[in-house]
């Protein structure tokens, strides 16, 4: 992957590090108004008979015909957007009006709008029609509906729903626009029914402003399919230091807050309950999922409509307060048992209790009986300041760094999916995204004996210009940027230059550093030996004596004993011409081409389960962020396996850990089950999502081998364990 173009503060650069790299594809990320530095970098960057996707606005338009100039003259294959393209937070790039696919041969066909293309992308937006009085467009997440008023602007790229990160199996339906009238029952339900089956029961309704009917929405939809409803609390968004939160909209986008259940599951014939991580009540001791220990008296239940405080193991009259109806606006708190309301003693408890909450949230606590809402009246002082630094998409597009000129026109539906076109009467393209390998030789054009000669590299063009390739900025005339990206393609390629000896006393080099969505884990990534050692603790079928006979080794601090590595040079700061590059390896294993979830369709199994069926291993492999796995939490370690039905060639391992999270674990691979190789360790976890990037290692099975544990009344607990 590589970056070109103007990068002020390094944002496109910090965002695209995000992004999975497409084996066999040259990524390049841009906010170019100038093609030459493009024209000029990739005769080098993409080889002929290969791919690349152009992650720049505009590059795949008919005119001036970019692209395709560039697939026909290096006989390569080009993707690239036909209009605006986003960068979205969470690692995914968003064609306005889809991708289009160029190869040498002058054909062009649709590529889908999302990359990495989830599972779900054709079926969101070719089954979905407009009803009267809707606008439904595809936004990154899946779609986003709100009323159509006749001379209403339509919405700017900037909008919070293009923020929205996607979810490779489960769409998001966005219902409302901030400061237009709320989209009814009928007309929700009307569209999630236009999807496929199996394709609802993964759906995630989400309010985007005020939107009273989306609880009698997902409650209907429930009683129909016979199946539980997801509904976020807010739109789903990746804030800087808190990962993935609900931000419940009012009347304006101006502000938000933050509910404390991030999400709610609506089952057939029962009440809704709060599902997914609690935000709000950080230092309270967990006692259960939802249960929170204010003191040695009361605990606070997070319900679907807000908190029930009330003394532990008395719950009279759960249901009539479990059951009261999720209010968007609002956290309704209920204090004591109903009949039995406590005494005044209690005020300075849900005093303290509100000052805790953002201070957003606390404005909107509800408090009954009512002579306890003198507790909330004024709000408090002491609330903590939401500071929400919501990260917003990129577009990738010099001419939009003004608000003005995002806004930019869209077609008012979605629009049928064509499945060939040609580059002059390209319609926006809806089709899922289908990755070729990279050819180890360029194939012969159709029709022709061979292939063309490699064509001369365009003329140097005067003028600076930046770019950066896997992390570093050089300031380079056009010339001169032909040199610099010869010398470090390699590197974006996937391939392995040769080795520069390093010093006597240097060490041989480490992978990249794991990377997470919220704070960096100062774990250690590990150098992958040439040959894994067998290990007794094989995964599921040994038992849980036997792992922790053979972990107390590392458990008691003992250093680990470097292993045998295959160096891999790292780019140095200046391009050298001393050694061509090496011939790439080839691994063995499938090659993961869409950058999906591999965990998805993988067997997972655990150590133990607190709870069987409820919080069992396959709960990390559903792509349902409301469903978990919990351990016991009787000794360390303790382990989850996750299988992946065969040999792929892994790069990254994600864990979403719930509040029961590990402050000491590893990430181990195998082939077979048997002999393991540990890719990363830390004494340090913090909990969150742990992104750990590792280099491509042929692996079948991924173990999370749990050491230390944040809390010693529980065991370990993740939401998802995704593999890469």
């Amino acid at each position: 992957m590589a970056v070109v173009g103007a990068d002020p503060g390094d944002v496109v650069t910090a965002m695209a590090s995000e992004f999975a790299a497409e084996p066999d594809v040259v990524t390049v990320f841009g906010r170019l108004d100038d093609w030459s530095l493009v024209e000029t970098v990739w005769p080098i960057a993409v080889p002929p008979g290969s791919q690349g996707r152009l992650a720049i606005s505009g590059a795949g338009a008919p005119a001036p015909g970019l692209a395709a100039r560039l697939a026909s003259e290096l006989t390569a294959t080009v993707i690239a957007p036909r209009a605006d393209a986003l960068l979205v937070p969470g690692g995914s790039i968003f064609a306005v009006d889809g991708w289009l696919r160029y190869d040498a041969s002058g054909s062009t066909n649709s590529a889908g709008r999302r990359t990495p293309a989830p599972e779900w992308e054709s079926d969101v937006d070719t089954a979905v029609a407009a009803p009267d009085g809707l606008v439904v467009l595809p936004v990154p997440a899946g779609l986003w509906i709100f009323p159509d008023l006749p001379g209403a602007p339509p919405p700017g790229l900037d909008d919070l729903a293009y923020s929205v990160p996607l979810h490779g199996r489960r769409p998001v339906l966005l219902v409302g626009r901030p400061g237009f009238p709320a989209p009814p029952e009928g007309a929700i339900v009307a569209v999630a029914r236009a999807l496929p089956p199996p394709l609802r029961r993964r759906l995630v309704l989400a309010p985007y402003g005020p939107v009273p009917d989306l609880p009698a929405a997902a409650a209907r939809l429930a009683r129909e399919a016979g199946h539980s409803v997801t509904v976020a609390t807010g739109v789903p968004v990746l804030a800087a230091a808190a990962g993935l939160v609900s931000l419940a909209i009012d009347e304006t986008a101006a502000g938000g807050w933050m509910p404390l259940a991030t999400t709610l599951t609506f089952p057939p014939s029962a009440p809704a309950r709060p599902s997914g991580p609690v935000r709000g009540l950080d230092g309270y001791p967990q006692l259960d999922e939802h249960v929170f220990q204010l003191d040695e008296r009361w605990v606070a239940e997070v319900t679907q409509s807000g908190l029930w405080v009330r003394p532990p193991r008395r719950e009279t009259g759960a249901d009539l307060v479990r059951g009261h109806p999720w209010t968007p606006a609002s956290v309704r708190v209920f204090v004591g048992l109903p009949g039995d309301p406590p005494g005044p003693s209690v005020l300075p408890l849900l005093g303290a209790l509100l000052a805790r909450l953002p201070a957003a949230t606390g404005m909107r606590v509800r408090l009954v009986p009512e002579p306890f809402a003198a507790a909330a009246l004024p709000p408090p002082a002491g609330g903590t300041p939401m500071e929400l630094d919501v990260r917003r998409a990129i577009v990738l597009d010099p001419s939009v760094a003004a608000p003005a000129a995002q806004q930019v026109t869209r077609p008012p539906a979605v629009l049928a999916r064509p499945t060939e076109v040609s580059a002059a009467s390209a319609e926006p393209a809806n089709a899922q995204t289908a990755i070729l390998p990279r050819p180890a030789v360029a194939p012969a054009l159709p029709g022709s004996a061979a292939r063309r000669p490699e064509p001369e590299p365009p003329a140097p063009v005067p003028g600076k210009h930046r770019i950066r390739v896997r992390g570093r900025w050089a300031p380079v005339t056009a010339a001169a940027a032909v040199l610099t990206v010869a010398t470090t393609a390699a590197y974006a390629l996937g391939r392995t230059p040769a080795p520069t000896p390093p010093p006597p006393a240097a060490q041989a080099p480490q992978a990249a550093a794991p990377q997470a969505s919220s704070t960096l884990d100062p774990g250690t990534p590990l150098a992958l030996p040439t040959e894994a050692t067998a290990s007794p603790q094989a995964g599921p079928s040994s038992t849980l004596g036997t792992v922790a006979a053979a972990g107390s080794a590392g458990a008691a601090g003992t250093p680990r004993p470097a292993a045998p590595t295959t160096t891999s040079a790292v780019p140095s700061g200046r391009p050298t011409t001393a050694k061509p590059p090496q011939a790439p390896t080839e691994l063995p294993g499938l090659v993961n081409t869409s950058g999906r979830n591999l965990a998805l369709d993988g067997t997972a199994t655990a150590s133990t389960v607190e709870r069987s069926g409820a919080l069992g291993a396959a709960n990390t492999v559903d792509g349902d962020p409301a469903t978990r796995w919990a351990s016991e939490h009787v000794s360390d370690p303790q382990w989850l396996t996750v299988d992946l039905g065969a040999v792929w060639q892994v790069s990254q391992v994600r864990l979403h850990w719930q509040s029961s999270y590990a402050t000491g674990y590893r990430v181990d691979l195998s082939t077979d089950g048997v002999t393991w190789q540990t890719v990363y360790r830390t004494s340090q976890g913090s909990g969150g999502v742990n992104q750990v990037a590792v280099p491509k290692t042929p692996a079948r099975f991924v173990r999370m081998m749990g050491t230390a544990r944040a809390s010693a009344r529980y065991g370990y607990s993740l939401w998802e364990l995704e593999v890469r």
